[in-house]
């Protein structure tokens, strides 16, 4: 397996993240994950009723086990997980290691996977399909700041659908770094230019958190038919590498930097 640029990023104090796209693997290559999972995580993938949703599971927990195996130097069958209270999974780690200061954040939806790790500071991942069909006013209305949901009722067609997006994963990324998921009032903050490249956050009153300077954003298109955002709050902005991981049905696996 190649995973040396991934230990050296990480190491190195890089936000890591790594995208895989599932539809592009034989059944035999993910397969090859398949062996990392376990009890808990096989239950739960057997559990979907359909072949592609237990394909998407098994591609995004056989990433996620590939990459944090890799920041941490151990082999991604060995690596151990806890839920908390918001259902969010953490790294068990014995000692003061590498494992011991690792957050990570998963996200996955049809057709590509995502999960970002860094040890410094919170992060978050989303990751969300373009081609979803939704009422994004209606959804707007309810889960945006009024001033993002105006910015919608300007636009429509593709230009509608393509901002929400961009909102949307900026604040699952955002929820995600905090640990609180769809707990935290999304009316609650906002991103004036969510399509750019590096979004600022505005809480509204005050928010949440209440320190915008500490929280810094990445949002892009990820390949032609989805959108991903990225969150994480430190001190000062870091780099982020990505990565593109893939499984061979030889038993190997393989990341490559993407940039």
């Amino acid at each position: 397996m190649q995973t040396a640029g991934v230990a050296d990023a990480f190491r190195d104090g890089a936000v890591v993240l790594a995208i895989a796209w599932p539809d592009a693997m034989s059944d035999a290559a993910l397969d090859v994950g398949l062996a990392w999972l376990d009890a808990t995580e096989r239950r739960r993938r057997d559990a979907f009723v359909f072949e592609r949703d237990r394909r998407l599971y098994l591609a995004a927990h056989a990433l996620t086990r590939a990459l944090l195996g890799a920041c941490v130097g151990a082999g991604p069958e060995a690596l151990s997980f806890e839920i908390d209270g918001f259902g969010r999974p953490h790294l068990v780690a014995s000692g003061a290691g590498a494992a011991s200061r690792l957050v990570f954040s998963l996200s996955h939806t049809r057709g590509v996977v995502a999960c970002a790790a860094w040890r410094d500071g919170e992060v978050g991942v989303d990751v969300e399909g373009l081609a979803r069909a939704r009422d994004e006013l209606a959804l707007a209305r309810s889960f945006f700041a009024a001033s993002e949901a105006q910015a919608l009722e300007r636009l429509d067609g593709a230009a509608r659908a393509e901002r929400f997006m961009a909102t949307w994963t900026l604040k699952e990324a955002y929820a995600k770094a905090r640990g609180l998921g769809l707990n935290l009032p999304f009316t609650s903050f906002e991103f004036p230019e969510p399509e750019a490249s590096m979004p600022q956050v505005r809480f509204v009153e005050g928010g949440v958190d209440g320190d915008e300077a500490r929280w810094h954003f990445w949002s892009r298109r990820c390949g032609a038919g989805h959108r991903l955002a990225l969150a994480c709050a430190g001190a000062g902005r870091p780099r982020v590498r990505e990565f593109e991981w893939v499984a061979r049905a030889s038993g190997e696996h393989a990341f490559s930097s993407a940039a």
